[in-house]
């Protein structure tokens, strides 16, 4: 998984937990490697301060952190950068099923697809921002998002912009790609 991949994905989730976070509820961030920096989610209306920062050291730490998290029903979301397979992505299911606490997994596959129980799978990659109206600097962030694969849903792919706190539709289309996001 590259840096911008990472960066994208870690952006997008981001601009989702907005509408997430004024439930009043914290959001969970657990990750091993550090790859948040706090102040930059207020760029997305986010405040850093109502986010819990976990960084376990051990494989297995993160792994029942994550689902132990996921079964607290006064949390309005976590989201974990982690490996998933089957077996672990079921755990993760059933205590969100339990909870009703939103949660995001990155998980990059670039080489095979993994089959996995989660609700959906998505796929987001960033594309170029488009500056308005001639100004100066760097636009607002867009992705291209494929959602691969959704429980009694169709799957779709769109292009998004982030645009003064809200998403806002650039196109729509139908996609099939190899998943990076899983949600449960």
């Amino acid at each position: 998984e590259s840096e911008q991949q990472t960066a994208a994905t870690i952006g997008f989730i981001t601009a989702t937990l907005s509408g997430l976070e004024t439930t009043g509820s914290a959001i969970a961030w657990v990750d091993m490697r550090r790859n948040v920096f706090p102040a930059a989610l207020q760029s997305f209306g986010i405040d850093p301060g109502k986010i819990f920062f976990i960084h376990p050291t051990r494989q297995r730490d993160l792994q029942w952190t994550v689902e132990e998290l996921l079964k607290c029903a006064g949390l309005a979301a976590v989201v974990a950068n982690m490996p998933l397979n089957f077996m672990s992505s079921r755990r993760l299911q059933l205590a969100v099923e339990q909870s009703r606490v939103t949660g995001f997994v990155m998980h990059a596959t670039p080489r095979r697809a993994v089959t996995t129980a989660t609700v959906a799978s998505w796929r987001v990659r960033s594309i170029g921002s488009e500056l308005e109206d001639g100004l100066p600097g760097v636009g607002f962030p867009q992705w291209q998002v494929d959602l691969l694969k959704v429980r009694n849903g169709v799957p779709g792919s769109w292009q998004l912009r982030w645009h003064h706190g809200v998403f806002k539709l650039i196109s729509q289309a139908v996609s099939g790609r190899t998943p990076l996001i899983k949600t449960a």
